[in-house]
């Protein structure tokens, strides 16, 4: 059996060593795990651990220190070094054994209890600034967020709460009583104020929040928003063009029917002056209401379908209209291949004295054509272009179609008008 005095120096070191560093490592921790309610059992190990380290180290620590100067070795002296090497073992790793034990307990206790620690762990590992404080102002408690967001918006640590609030509102935005501030960096974030409490043990809690994409997002829907109303004032001005439009347009209808009626009427006339007997009556009658509508005493009478209009005007005129093919099922094309034929009409019984109009209308790739005749007498040189056909051709240029006019050897008038999608004959 080997002897604590039989070992070399260097061993007895060594162990002596250890027993220092547990002996240190059980008074230093033994404050804080008699500080909170841990286990009891755990408190007392870790006391006698601290102890008998501490004693075993004192009683070698004296043995060597007499083998050293060369003084006599006393009763007690004789015993430590009598003592077996593995007794001290023993003690010693019983004692490593209990300071291990104590402070993975402790570890434990702080990982699963709130303390002081935990908290303010928490706090500094928010992504919000948050800070309490006295109403004086004296800081409580702050997180890392806050005493940055001081550093960088004052220049200096965050030592009192109020004045670093009144700071923010000088320097912020009011945003309904929160002071909103731009930082260098680009971010964006918004102060709040908060009294906690009531009298003696009022806290005041100050909060910083990054807004930068809230604040993004903003300028993004004003942008928006300004846009959305300048579409709005296009759109009422267009609306007001709309109308103006719209009454023009009733107004040019309301002109073209009295024009169509008068015309109507102007040929009823002629053709009933170029017989030798009839009835005046129908024609009377006819500049009767005509009268009346341009005098505002009366309403234009119901407006038959077009081409039974058409056919009517020339029936009055003493003209017979041979009709091959068929209108357009959509205006605007129906239309202007209607006005051509009152155009034709109108021609054929003032310049030409014919009696009969031919119209003839086709259908070819993507356009109509219409082509109008008589058989009155044919002109007697070039056709000039007045108001009437000249307002035509400007119509069928409009929506892209052509015009001609011939005048030898009969008077011819052609048009062709582009096709829209869902046309039929």
């Amino acid at each position: 059996m080997i002897l604590w005095g039989n070992l070399p120096s260097c061993a007895q070191s060594g162990i002596m060593t250890v027993l220092f560093l547990v002996e240190a490592l059980s008074f230093c921790a033994l404050p804080v795990v008699w500080s909170h309610k841990g286990n009891r059992a755990e408190r007392i190990l870790l006391l006698l651990s601290a102890l008998v380290s501490f004693a075993l180290l004192s009683l070698l620590a004296v043995c060597m220190e007499l083998l050293i100067v060369d003084k006599p070795i006393t009763p007690l002296g004789h015993w430590m070094m009598e003592l077996p090497a593995a007794a001290v073992a023993a003690v010693l790793a019983a004692c490593v054994v209990s300071l291990v034990w104590a402070l993975r307990d402790e570890q434990a206790y702080r990982k699963n209890t709130v303390t002081r620690t935990s908290i303010k762990e928490s706090m500094d590992n928010l992504p919000t600034g948050l800070c309490f404080a006295a109403p004086s102002g004296i800081v409580l408690l702050s997180n890392r967020r806050m005493n940055g967001l001081c550093l960088a918006i004052t220049g200096e640590k965050l030592q009192n709460a109020e004045h670093f609030w009144q700071a923010l509102c000088r320097k912020g935005s009011d945003e309904g009583g929160h002071p909103v501030l731009h930082l260098p960096d680009g971010t964006v974030w918004t102060f709040s104020r908060q009294t906690l409490g009531q009298r003696e043990d009022t806290v005041v809690q100050f909060t910083a929040a990054d807004t930068t994409q809230l604040h993004g997002l903003t300028d993004q829907l004003r942008e928006q928003n300004q846009e959305l109303a300048a579409m709005n004032a296009r759109l009422r001005k267009y609306g007001a063009s709309v109308d103006e439009l719209t009454r023009s347009r009733e107004r040019l209808e309301t002109k073209a029917r009295i024009h169509d009626q008068l015309g109507q009427t102007l040929l009823a006339t002629r053709h009933f002056l170029c017989q030798e007997e009839g009835d005046p009556a129908p024609v009377f009658d006819q500049w009767r209401r005509n009268i009346s509508v341009l005098r505002l005493e009366a309403e234009l009478p119901a407006e038959p379908p077009p081409l039974k209009r058409f056919l009517d005007a020339a029936q009055s005129a003493g003209i017979c209209v041979d009709l091959e093919g068929a209108l357009p099922a959509r205006d605007p094309a129906r239309q202007v291949i209607l006005s051509a034929a009152a155009e034709a009409l109108t021609n054929g019984v003032r310049h030409a004295a014919a009696t009969r109009l031919r119209i003839q209308i086709s259908r070819r790739p993507e356009v109509y054509v219409a082509r109008f005749t008589n058989n009155g007498h044919p002109p007697q040189g070039e056709i000039a272009e007045g108001g009437g056909l000249g307002s035509l051709r400007r119509r069928v240029e409009q929506m892209g179609g052509t015009m001609t006019v011939a005048s030898s050897p009969a008077f011819v008038l052609t048009i062709s008008l582009p096709q829209e999608r869902g046309d039929v004959l």
